[in-house]
């Protein structure tokens, strides 16, 4: 499967993303933190995907190869999307989102439901009943965005995955490499 990129002129800026397969369209929106692009998000689930569906797949403003916006995050990268539908001729579309994604395609049924057929949130920020706030995993976000080591980023992702064995020396060095690259972006 490739993973050629594509890009859409946005604004000033740009939106990188994925258009992999054929059916309905599915949005894949991914989650925040160092490093993170959608291809690292979804990537290894997109075979299966994209045998039943359209899968677009975006890097949000300030991830991966797509540009930083300014203002609100939350009101902007919802922008983005509508943007993004509206340029690839899509009127609805199924989402997944996972963690900040599952937040943007919640509030984007919320509030453009006519645009959304079907809504899966994965890991998603919702209201702490149970833990207390912050959750570790945001905490040890804060501690990498204050201080951008290697071994900042480790915590970060331990927090994030059940199985430690995920978090191999390649994906951890690829994470580094890509949240370099955000701060350039972001900078």
């Amino acid at each position: 499967m490739s993973d050629a990129q594509k890009i859409v002129r946005y604004g000033a800026g740009q939106i990188a993303y994925h258009d992999i397969g054929e059916g309905a369209p599915l949005f894949m929106l991914h989650g925040s933190g160092p490093g993170v692009t959608a291809w690292l998000n979804f990537g290894n689930n997109l075979p299966v995907f994209a045998k039943r569906f359209r899968c677009i797949v975006p890097d949000l403003p300030g991830y991966g190869a797509s540009s930083g916006i300014e203002g609100n995050p939350f009101e902007q990268t919802i922008k983005a999307i509508l943007f993004l539908m509206d340029e690839l001729g899509i009127d609805k579309a199924a989402f997944v989102g996972n963690s900040f994604g599952g937040l943007m395609a919640a509030q984007l049924a919320a509030h453009h439901g006519e645009r959304v057929t079907r809504l899966v949130t994965i890991g998603g920020i919702g209201v702490p009943l149970f833990n207390p706030f912050p959750y570790e995993g945001i905490e040890r976000l804060a501690d990498f965005v204050e201080k951008p080591t290697r071994e900042q980023i480790v915590l970060w992702l331990r927090s994030m995955v059940y199985d430690k064995s995920l978090l191999t020396d390649e994906l951890i060095d690829l994470r580094m490499r890509t949240a370099a690259t955000d701060a350039l972006i972001l900078s």
